[in-house]
């Protein structure tokens, strides 16, 4: 009997949304993307193409009663699976001995800027402040494109923990791999990479638990020592 292929179903394509020179921001469909409705909007200038804009319409605030409130804690993953949790809390660590810690604190803080992630945001300000990181780097983190504050080195892993976050998007692009050989090794890319694998796992994790960091979760620790990922 002759081989045949069946074919493959192709893949959902992502609406297309344009930035207009205005605050207001619009979608062929209407409907789906009304331009009355807020929207949580993220800029990555340095990809290879038109400038790339996520909207998330599902942070769409549709009355006043539901602006003025935050779901509470919907589970608690490290209590529901606390061996798979485990391990993720031990390949954080396995990064954090690989990766300079300063470095991992901006790679976390701009991965969780772009998923709108508000626990992983807040923690990791909140930690890179108290490892000595000033303010201002903290404050142009999402625009360190147009930012002389970071080094050359910096704005490759960032330019690198942006594409691995939307690789949906930019296939983790051959021209941001290469730009990472001029300052990292081979295992260390390789661990940069796995940084931005595990903050975007973190990220979902928060997102969809809708986790809420609160410092005084860890007071009973020591005031070096890390804060553990969300639940």
């Amino acid at each position: 009997m002759a081989n045949f292929r069946v074919p493959r179903k192709p893949s959902p394509v992502r609406p297309k949304v344009t930035k207009w020179k205005t605050p207001e921001f619009t979608h062929s469909d209407s409907a789906i993307w009304p331009t009355s409705a807020p929207a949580r909007v993220t800029v990555c200038p340095h990809l290879n193409r038109d400038p790339l804009v996520l909207i998330h319409p599902w942070r769409r605030i549709q009355n006043k009663e539901e602006s003025m409130s935050v779901e509470p804690l919907r589970m608690d993953l490290s209590k529901i699976a606390p061996d798979a949790y485990r391990h993720f809390l031990q390949l954080e660590g396995l990064i954090g001995q690989h990766v300079e810690r300063k470095l991992l604190h901006l790679l976390k803080l701009r991965a969780s800027q772009i998923n709108g992630c508000a626990y992983c945001i807040a923690m990791h300000t909140d930690e890179a402040l108290r490892d000595g990181e000033p303010t201002e780097r903290l404050t142009l983190l999402d625009a360190w494109e147009e930012s002389s504050a970071y080094s050359d080195k910096e704005r490759a892993a960032l330019a690198w923990i942006e594409e691995v976050t939307l690789i949906a998007d930019t296939g983790a692009s051959r021209e941001s791999f290469e730009a990472l050989k001029a300052h990292f090794s081979e295992e260390e890319i390789a661990w940069l990479t796995l940084a931005g694998v595990q903050i975007n796992t973190w990220n979902r994790m928060a997102i969809s638990s809708r986790a809420q960091y609160d410092r005084a979760m860890f007071s009973h620790t020591a005031s070096a020592a890390k804060a553990t990922e969300p639940a």
